[in-house]
């Protein structure tokens, strides 16, 4: 659970906010570089879970409010793939994992029809106002070199998924922006050597 890595001393004793009335969460960063971040500012990067394959995950408040979903955009850097996904006015409670499961709300739909696919799950949010979509494209195909197509599969019940399909086996990489409450993943694809065999951290 990534409370334990938030509970980590972070550089300098720094704190971050995840939203107005949410307790300060202390920064946490291990071996980044400027080409890392991006169009980031890193003073601004409040969370940093370094490259990955396991599943990670952060509860939300049981008092807070619901997230809004507003954006979501993609860009490519240098080695990664990067998928950003902007709340207001907080990052909602979230999981990420490999699955092989299909989409929906359930899991039962349609995939993302890619090698492999990133579930990114988001609990009290919506990414809808009263029936109408906060997103103006929720299935993007950028045709990256490891991001494939991202793909808005559920917003029912406080409940956000999204579907990053990648051209191979990936590992991923997670960052919080709190400044502009932002959710940062990146993507990367495993060299064969790497790659996670059947029954491995994949679900």
């Amino acid at each position: 659970m990534l409370p334990v890595l938030a509970a980590c001393g972070g550089e300098q004793g720094e704190t971050g906010s995840n939203g107005a009335d949410e307790p300060p969460r202390e920064l946490y960063r291990q071996g980044m570089a400027e080409i890392d971040y991006g169009d980031l500012d890193p003073d601004d990067v409040g969370l940093h879970v370094t490259w990955a394959t396991n599943p990670i995950s952060y509860d939300p408040r049981p008092d807070s409010e619901t997230a809004r979903l507003t954006d979501v955009t993609i860009n490519s850097y240098g080695g990664f793939d990067r998928v950003t996904f902007n709340f207001e006015p907080r990052i909602p409670g979230y999981r990420l994992h490999f699955t092989q499961a299909g989409g929906g709300c359930d899991g039962t739909g349609a995939g993302a029809g890619t090698p492999a696919q990133l579930a990114v799950e988001f609990t009290r949010a919506t990414a809808s106002d009263e029936g109408s979509s906060l997103i103006n494209e929720r299935d993007l195909t950028p045709g990256h070199p490891a991001l494939s197509r991202a793909v808005q599969t559920c917003d029912e019940g406080d409940r956000v998924t999204w579907l990053l399909g990648t051209s191979g086996e990936a590992e991923y990489r997670l960052m919080e922006a709190l400044a502009y409450t932002l959710l940062v993943v990146d993507l990367r694809v495993l060299p064969a050597s790497d790659a996670v065999p059947p029954g491995g951290e994949f679900d």
